[in-house]
């Protein structure tokens, strides 16, 4: 059961800030349960603060910026963006500067790398999953967002640990569960189910290292230009490596 508890936490967790990137978005409780090598993977990257104190600090954050928050579930919508908020495009999909100073916030509170350069590697390997996913006709529908919701309520009602991850965050955020699930749960809903279709799509063709290699070269060739307006605040492509 331990290993089923960190499994959730985590997946929960990470799957947020780009911690464990695809594999977090394809991969459920179960999944993770019945795989030792997901399993400690995600142990290891698992952060200093205590689960519990996590998931407060970010309810806290999320509370103090729903701005922020409204801001980058509308960028995830694609709904218009004013032109002086968009930091950079990748391929057709923009990154807001809400969506950056959004996912520092969250980086910060779960005890990860914040940095302007890994939040903004992150949201760019996101956005080519996206953009491979909006290219191929593959990207989440409502049914695949409402499906991942009720999953998630379905884990929460099972499991004790889950409830007490979950409580956490509302506590923070001082909201009832209910709402958890109209906002933040589905901020994830609106990313997780995009990356895992885009992700498999790509791994099955010819594996995980054609998936890395892949979204590397994708990297390499993005033509990307930031807005004047946010240039030399660390708004620079890492093409040498993976974030997610």
């Amino acid at each position: 059961m331990i290993k089923k508890y960190i499994a959730i936490a985590l997946i929960l967790i990470f799957s947020a800030t780009g911690c464990i990137g695809r594999q977090g978005a394809t991969m459920d409780a179960d999944a993770a349960f019945n795989s030792e090598t997901n399993i400690e993977t995600i142990i290891h990257t698992e952060p200093r603060k205590e689960l519990t104190e996590i998931l407060q600090d970010a309810g806290v954050f999320v509370a103090n910026h729903m701005d922020l928050f409204n801001r980058s579930i509308a960028a995830l919508e694609e709904k218009p963006i004013a032109a002086e908020d968009i930091v950079a495009y990748v391929g057709k999909v923009p990154i807001s500067i809400q969506e950056i100073r959004f996912r520092k916030g969250l980086a910060e509170a779960y005890d990860r790398p914040s940095d302007n350069q890994t939040i903004f590697n992150i949201l760019v390997e996101e956005k080519l999953l996206l953009n491979h996913a909006l290219e191929h006709g593959i990207q989440a529908n409502d049914q695949a967002i409402n499906d991942y919701i009720e999953d998630q309520k379905s884990m929460y009602n099972e499991f004790e640990e889950a409830r007490t991850i979950v409580d956490a965050y509302c506590s923070g955020a001082k909201i009832e569960v209910e709402e958890y699930w109209s906002t933040f749960e589905y901020y994830y809903a609106l990313r997780v189910p995009a990356f895992g279709k885009a992700s498999e799509d790509i791994v099955k063709i010819g594996g995980e290292q054609y998936y890395h290699q892949t979204i590397l070269k994708m990297k390499d060739q993005l033509k990307i230009i930031v807005n004047k307006n946010y240039r030399g605040q660390g708004f620079d492509i890492d093409r040498s490596k993976l974030y997610l």
